[in-house]
């Protein structure tokens, strides 16, 4: 058996490195503003996934970051569309008042 410092630096379960992967899509999807409900379910399950992992829980810390990587996936996605519905809300009030100045500047 390796030393207890050799088993302390050993590499991430791929799992844990997939869903730490899937969080940092979700941040630059800006799901901290647009999905911090799913975003933070994803954090708070990386967590536990890691401290499992370095409880040597190793197949409870792969179910986890599993669902912690879905959760992340969720969140980029849910941010994504919520990103876009901001995007085509914002685009279809100007849409109104551009409508409304050519109406009104027509009657004139």
């Amino acid at each position: 058996m390796p030393p207890l410092h050799a088993q302390s630096n050993r590499a991430p379960l791929p799992e844990v490195q997939r869903a730490e992967r899937a969080v940092s899509d979700a941040l630059r999807a800006q799901a901290d503003v647009h999905a911090r409900n799913e975003l933070e379910l994803a954090r708070s399950l990386l967590d536990e996934a890691r401290d499992l992992d370095a409880r040597r829980k190793r197949r409870d810390a792969q179910a986890v970051a599993v669902r912690a990587e879905l959760e992340a996936r969720l969140a980029e996605a849910r941010a994504g569309n919520n990103r876009l519905r901001s995007e085509v809300s914002a685009r279809s009030d100007d849409n109104a008042r551009l409508r409304r100045e050519l109406l009104d500047g027509g009657l004139r």
